[in-house]
Order: structure tokens, then sequence, then C-alpha cells
């Protein structure tokens, strides 16, 4: 259903009635999401066809005229393919430009390798300036879209299909802090994002049935709170599950807070270690590559008890 993204686009589209500055920028990929605001409202929207890097280059343009523009494309071609005019027009200009994507990880199976989008973390996290979101529910959705509207810089906002449950009913969502503890646990800290947090939100109470009470810290937004974070993180030991290549993924990041901090908590980082070549992507069911990669549920409650035994021992 894809809830969470088309509750942010439905917002943007409500805001630009009153706020004229919105304008949608896509690569040739509207589809059902903007078929009838393309209609009623063509003053607003650009296709700029098949061509991400002009995607990015006239957003940054109508940003300077003073627009808020929200680029959209297929993941992974709007950051990597684009990445030139990311880093030196929208970051080292700070154009408050959203660029918005679908799919995380191998989330699009049916689109092909080419559609694979397990390295975007770790290119956008490293440009100055970019702040990532990654809504986990419709109501967070809303919020960005929202934020959209007031923030001073770039956001890359990357969508998960599989976040269609509300989890943020009893939270307040502050893009600034970057995080929330859905659970509070005693044994181990598990850290993810997007539609890995409602797996492990379901794992959890499994878990706490096995005598593991897990900590479940929902990163939605990065750069986050480091002190923040770190501080409810405590001296637990940490599991990070993050469907990205390891090197630059989610867990990578919070390894280097750990030790700028100079805290030794024992972390597990599971997620995509390609080795030196790509596997076999001639599939369709991304189940396949979590088997590969370590990332169901079976290889993550493992990981999960493994660190609430290595503190018990």
């Amino acid at each position: 259903m894809n809830v969470t993204r088309n509750t942010y686009f439905k917002r943007l589209q409500d805001l630009s009635e009153i706020d004229r500055r919105v304008m949608f920028v896509s690569a040739d990929c509207a589809g059902l999401v903007f078929e009838e605001y393309r209609r009623t409202h063509p003053e607003s929207f650009v296709n700029v066809g098949i061509a991400e890097q002009n995607m990015i280059a006239v957003s940054c343009g109508l940003a300077l005229a003073g627009k808020r523009p929200v680029a959209y494309g297929h993941a992974p071609f709007a950051t990597v393919r684009a990445l030139d005019q990311i880093r030196n027009c929208a970051a080292m200009m700070g154009l408050p430009i959203s660029i918005v994507v679908n799919g995380i990880g191998f989330a699009q199976p049916y689109f092909g390798a080419t559609h694979y989008n397990t390295d975007d973390f770790s290119a956008m996290s490293l440009i100055p300036g970019v702040r990532i979101i990654t809504p986990s529910s419709p109501s967070m959705g809303i919020a960005a879209a929202d934020y959209a509207l007031l923030t001073k810089h770039p956001l890359y906002i990357r969508f998960d299909p599989n976040c269609d449950k509300e989890i943020y009913t009893k939270h307040n969502i502050d893009f600034s802090k970057g995080f929330q503890i859905l659970h509070q646990g005693e044994t181990v800290a598990v850290v993810t994002s997007a539609g890995y947090t409602h797996r492990l939100l379901a794992l959890a109470e499994e878990w706490r049935s096995n005598g593991v009470d897990a900590t479940i810290i929902d990163v939605y937004s990065v750069p986050y709170d480091t002190a923040r974070l770190l501080d409810a993180v405590g001296s637990q030991p940490i599991v990070v599950v993050d469907e990205q290549t390891t090197y630059g993924s989610l867990g990578a990041r919070l390894l280097c807070d750990l030790n700028t901090y100079g805290l030794r908590n024992p972390v597990w980082v599971l997620g995509i270690d390609f080795g030196d070549s790509y596997p076999d992507m001639s599939t369709i069911d991304n189940s396949y590559f979590q088997q590969v990669y370590g990332l169901t549920d079976d290889a993550i409650t493992a990981a999960v008890t493994e660190a609430a035994n290595s503190v018990r021992n």
C-alpha cells in the first residue's frame, strides 16, 4: 500500500494550496502519486524526464528562486546518479530542496538489480548539510512534509513500503533529535529504522518470553542527537539492523560515535557485506537476500540473544 509515502505526498499537495512555494519535480516517475495533482496543478509540476542530474539541478534553481521543490525519483538513481549535483549544488549552497525516493535496501526486487538501494545511506550521510529522514509510520510522513517547508537545508527522504502501521501515536517526532525509544528494555539495545522497526517490535514480544528484554530504538533522522542516543543506550550491548552495506551503514556510524565518546559497548552490526562481488540478482524475492546476508528473523534473534548473553556471561 505504501501508506506512509502516500500520506507524505498528500500532505504536501494539501500544503501547496496555501503555500505556492511548493513545487514537484519528477524524473518521469510520477505515476499514481501525482496523476491527479499534475492535471489540476500543472504550474506546480515539472517532469524533467529520465534525467536525475537535471532533476536536482532544476530543483536547486527553483530553490534559488524562492520555491520549495520536492524532487521525486526512483531509488537509487535520485541519489547515486545525481551525487555531483546534490553535493556541489544543493549541499554546498545550502538549498532547501527535498529529494524523495521509494525503496530501501532490497525493498523493490521486482524492478531488478539496478533498483536495489543498498548504499544510499552511506553516500548521502557523507555530505555535510544533508539531513536523511526515514519515516517509519504515516504520521511521520505528515511531519516530514511539514518539515520540508521549514528547513533551510537539503533533505533526503527515503520511504520503505513496509511501514503502513502507525507506531507513533504516543511519541513526539523531532527530526533534530532523530530517534525514539519505542520500548525500554534492560538487556540489549536494538537500533534500526523503517520496516525493520516494525519487524523488531513484533520480534521483541517473542524475545521477552525467552528472557531477553530489548530496548527498541527507531532512528528516523540523521544526523541524530548523538549524546542523547548514547545516553539512551547506556551500557547495554547494541545490535544494529540496517539493510545497507555494513561499512557505510547506521551501524558503522554508531561505532564511530561510540569511539568518539570513548565508550566500549559491544556492538553487533547486521547488514549487507557484498565482499568483492555482487550476488546473483536475478531473483525478485527480497527474502532471498535477507537469507544470504543474515537479516532473517531467526538471524536477528540469534544476534540479539548472543548480545544479551554476552553481558550475562
